[in-house]
């Protein structure tokens, strides 16, 4: 997991990890906390995966965040409460991810896919010929 049980409880108070974590008993379950890691991280990986072997490892701590603050965001969505108060948190969560996705962002400390090898297959662009000759041949 990119985060641990304790990184998304350090991003809760005692009210809200009650309300957000709590079994049918009304105690904290950590088993809750870690099924929405779980859920958070698998986004992750799909965003990255591009550009990085998943899992990562190691754990850069901006995605140790990221997979915390998404976490949160699905404890929310698990029990059906207003998102508001953690849509801008979610948001620049996913955002990181998305310049993550497109290379613009890149993560400490994990090493990059290397591309080596052309596709096998060219790209054919349909209404389009290769004349042979001048660019404007057939015009």
């Amino acid at each position: 997991m990119y985060c641990a049980v304790t990184d998304v409880k350090a991003k809760l108070d005692t009210t809200w990890l009650s309300t957000l974590a709590a079994n049918d008993a009304g105690t904290v379950d950590d088993s809750i906390i870690t099924a929405a890691i779980v859920a958070a991280d698998a986004a992750i990986d799909a965003y990255v995966r591009a550009f990085y072997a998943v899992p990562l490892s190691p754990v850069p701590s901006s995605v140790r965040d990221i997979s915390a603050t998404l976490a949160v965001g699905k404890l929310v969505q698990r029990k059906g409460l207003d998102f508001a108060n953690w849509q801008a948190a979610w948001d620049d969560a996913l955002g990181k991810l998305k310049l993550i996705a497109s290379g613009i962002l890149k993560l400490d400390g994990v090493e990059m896919k290397v591309y080596t090898a052309a596709p096998s297959n060219p790209v054919i662009i349909p209404g389009r010929r290769n004349t042979g000759g001048d660019a404007l041949d057939g015009f």
